[in-house]
């Protein structure tokens, strides 16, 4: 019944492991939303209001690279 957030960095290929991540969280492990963000790039660090929604609406946040 929690809620998984994802902060995509901008790099490629990343957005597919949120896919396959969110998909198992949600039909495995009861995992009710996910909320996914995409920074600018991946040198620019997240916005405030990023982290602001995402420390207030998830339970968990997961950060990544891609390549």
């Amino acid at each position: 019944g929690k809620t998984v957030g994802f902060i995509d960095n901008a790099k490629p290929n990343f957005n597919f492991l949120v896919e396959d991540l969110a998909a198992e969280f949600t039909r495995n492990h009861g995992v009710k939303a996910i909320v996914t963000r995409r920074k600018r790039g991946a040198s620019i660090p997240a916005d405030e209001a990023m982290i602001r929604e995402v420390a207030e609406t998830c339970d968990i946040v997961i950060t990544g690279s891609g390549d």
